[in-house]
């Protein structure tokens, strides 16, 4: 039952995901695959084109930056796909709340070395705050 309702959670993510891609768009889904097991580390099962995708359909001040948030993903070994899935429940892809102010994915409570107001961390771009 365990790993069921693991499993359920990866497709839940990908289900609000899916569905956050406007209706007119017909998206090539065709790269993406769903597994079983929960883990934020990995391979990215989602591209660069299909973030930039959702954070355009959604009218992200964030659009565009897909590669880049695609690229952290890389780098750290996480699936970006995760990443999106905060952003998209933190802020509505930086639509909503503090994160407009303070371009950060996870609404990020103050980091040594970054400006901090309000108890949130303020970064320079879109970018720096994934």
């Amino acid at each position: 039952m365990k790993g069921f309702s693991k499993l359920l959670s990866i497709e839940g993510i990908w289900l609000i995901l899916l569905l956050t891609v406007s209706s007119q768009a017909h998206a090539d889904t065709s790269h993406l695959q769903l597994t079983s097991s929960y883990s934020v580390l990995g391979s990215p099962t989602v591209s660069a084109a299909f973030i930039n995708q959702v954070l355009a359909s959604n009218h992200s001040p964030a659009a565009g930056k897909g590669q880049a948030l695609f690229d952290d993903g890389i780098k750290y070994g996480v699936d970006p796909v995760f990443a999106l899935a905060f952003f998209l429940h933190e802020s509505s892809f930086g639509t909503t709340g503090v994160a407009q102010f303070t371009l950060s994915l996870g609404n990020l409570r103050c980091i040594p070395g970054f400006p901090c107001a309000d108890g949130f961390t303020w970064f320079p771009t879109w970018e720096a705050g994934f």
